[in-house]
């Protein structure tokens, strides 16, 4: 059985080498005998780790939450409820009540 950076290494070559052939993904596929969706999963991976600059691509994004979120809830009378999790104009919320 491959080890997960040998199948890595060769889908990558795989995936350089249709960049440089002009044909279509599924041109390609059918030609190489590659499954397709395989192949789009692998060409994600390439382009994540190419945009990354870095051999294993990070799941991880760096997200900065502010440590004040004003919100608001409204519950009608028949128990649906509608949740903003960002401040609202008070115009709109009146809007929504009529």
């Amino acid at each position: 059985m491959q080890s997960d950076s040998t199948s890595r290494e060769q889908m990558f070559s795989l995936i350089e080498d249709w960049k440089r052939s002009g044909l279509t993904r599924q041109a390609y596929c059918r030609a190489h005998s590659i499954g397709y969706h395989r192949f789009l999963y692998w060409d994600k991976k390439f382009q994540a780790a190419n945009a990354v600059g870095l051999d294993e691509p990070s799941s991880f994004i760096s997200l900065a939450v502010p440590s004040v979120v004003p919100s608001a809830e409204l519950i009608y009378p028949d128990g649906r409820r509608l949740l903003f999790h960002q401040g609202v104009d008070p115009t709109y919320l009146k809007a929504l009540l009529a």
